[in-house]
């Protein structure tokens, strides 16, 4: 069975495929995607994934870096499965799905792997910066390490694309077609999104605690407030992330009218100043 991480920009590149291949319309460009963004504490650097699907673009595949207005582009290393890069909250380092990527001057200057072979779904660091929360292939349940991997426990609750609330004391998990908010010991599980029909999936708290973003599996990101209420439809794309500030999303978003890659875009809160960072 094909595990729920697969980003959904593969799923749809692959529809799109073959309903053009079915009627003969095959586009000649091949697709590249930048996606998974995460914005630097400091709010000045993006870091994402750029994946060249089937040799598209001219850039290797991997870790790259690019400013918030999208400049000074910067790539940082290659994997064969790159994961999520996430900054930590002291913006000094990036956890990808095998270890954590030391920053300096917009350098990778050291590497912490984590070696066991079964990686970091979905990695995301506590709000103090000491520990991160994961979760591994086939089961969906939720783990804790340390920052140096020697200590790594299994909660006894389990989610889909975890995310700390910035309390340090509950976490966001999406799971088929709803959003759950839980604490930290499993004693009790708040379902915040209604059922839509839709895989809802990625929810990321913003900084202050107030607004809670969200995608679905039709390539659309909805927000509401941290308790529920208040849901509504933001714009189209994917994998938000939010600003330090709580005032701006920053997401991937597919090109329709050209060759159906995937870009990085900036969208406020209230639906305003919708522009694109990457192309």
């Amino acid at each position: 069975m094909l595990n729920r991480k697969i980003s959904i920009y593969i799923k749809a590149t692959l529809i799109l495929t073959t309903i053009l291949f079915l009627s003969g319309c095959v586009p000649e460009k091949l697709v590249k995607a930048d996606d998974y963004p995460s914005v630097s504490p400091d709010g000045k650097w993006i870091s994402y994934v750029f994946d060249r699907q089937n040799g598209g673009g001219n850039s290797p595949s991997g870790i790259y870096l690019v400013s918030i207005d999208g400049k000074g582009k910067k790539y940082l290393r290659g994997d064969a499965f790159p994961g999520f890069p996430i900054w930590s909250p002291n913006g000094k380092q990036i956890v990808l799905y095998n270890g954590i990527a030391t920053i300096s001057g917009n350098e990778i200057i050291d590497f912490r792997e984590k070696v066991d072979n079964k990686g970091m779904v979905d990695p995301c660091w506590a709000p103090d910066g000491k520990s991160i929360l994961f979760t591994n292939y086939g089961n969906a349940h939720l783990f804790v390490s340390d920052t140096l991997f020697k200590q790594i426990r299994e909660l006894s609750i389990k989610g889909d694309m975890p995310k700390w609330m910035p309390d340090g004391e509950h976490i966001l998990s999406g799971a088929q077609s709803a959003v759950y908010v839980t604490d930290t010991a499993g004693l009790k599980v708040t379902k915040l999104q209604n059922s839509t029909g839709k895989m809802s999936y990625y929810p990321v708290c913003s900084p202050d605690g107030s607004l809670i973003a969200w995608c679905t599996d039709n390539d659309a990101i909805y927000l509401m407030n941290s308790d529920g209420t208040n849901q509504r439809y933001l714009t189209e794309g994917i994998h938000p992330a939010w600003t330090p500030d709580s005032k701006f999303i920053v997401y991937s978003k597919s090109d329709n009218k050209k060759d159906y890659s995937y870009f990085l875009w900036k969208i406020g809160v209230d639906g305003n100043n919708n522009v694109q960072i990457t192309n």
